[in-house]
């Protein structure tokens, strides 16, 4: 009976690494082609269709207060989100211009398309057998957080 040798566990780190990273640098790229910064991304993802207080984004966002003030001013600036005073003067609502939208769904399109295309030469079991592999992982890395 042949023995399996256990996989060294800096081997799966350093695969994550790299995989975190091919996907930032893709990532990256492609925002950069739509004027848009990872954090800017992430607030209007967040946003989406709602009107939300600046509190209720950092709630939402895993963003510190600072960086979200930056970047909505950034947005503002953009034309690609609205600010607008509640009733209570101390709040604002954000919400996003029909055009953040639209950009939200083009960049979502533009990478699943980049996926797609990475992927293509891949046989459909082993497309499979990633998601699941992935999806475990990510089970075992929430259960280890809790």
């Amino acid at each position: 009976m042949e023995s399996q040798q256990e996989t060294p566990i800096f081997l799966l780190i350093q695969r994550f690494t790299e995989f975190n990273q091919n996907y930032s640098k893709l990532e990256k790229e492609l925002l950069r082609k739509h004027n848009l910064t990872k954090s800017g991304y992430s607030i209007m993802t967040v946003i989406k269709d709602e009107k939300i207080t600046l509190k209720e984004l950092v709630n939402l966002s895993e963003l510190d207060k600072s960086t979200l003030s930056r970047q909505v001013k950034s947005l503002e600036k953009k034309e690609l989100l609205i600010k607008e005073p509640g009733t209570d003067k101390r709040y604002s609502f954000l919400s996003l211009t029909s055009e953040a939208r639209q950009l939200i769904l083009t960049v979502s399109f533009e990478l699943e398309n980049a996926y797609s295309q990475i992927f293509k030469s891949w046989p459909a079991d082993e497309k499979q057998l990633l998601l699941v592999l992935m999806g475990r992982v990510n089970r075992s890395i929430q259960s280890f957080n809790s």
